[in-house]
């Protein structure tokens, strides 16, 4: 899986800080955390040597225009 999101969120905190500071969202930001805590349990599973289910991250984000879909 990669570097420990954590351990870089250690030393960037600015994409969460940003997200939690905008207005609204709070599916949006709920999807996003949860998202981010299912990717560590499987990197912290997969350090334990634990089998680990493929699991697919593809999101489709949709909406009306110039609803903040790409930002």
């Amino acid at each position: 899986l990669g570097v420990c999101p954590f351990s870089e969120l250690k030393h960037n905190y600015a994409p969460i800080v940003q997200l939690e500071r905008m207005v609204g969202f709070p599916g949006i930001k709920r999807q996003v955390l949860d998202l981010l805590i299912q990717v560590v349990d499987l990197q912290v599973a997969e350090l334990k040597g634990e089998r680990i289910l493929e699991v697919k991250l593809n999101q489709r984000i949709y909406g009306n225009p110039g609803t903040g879909k790409t930002t």
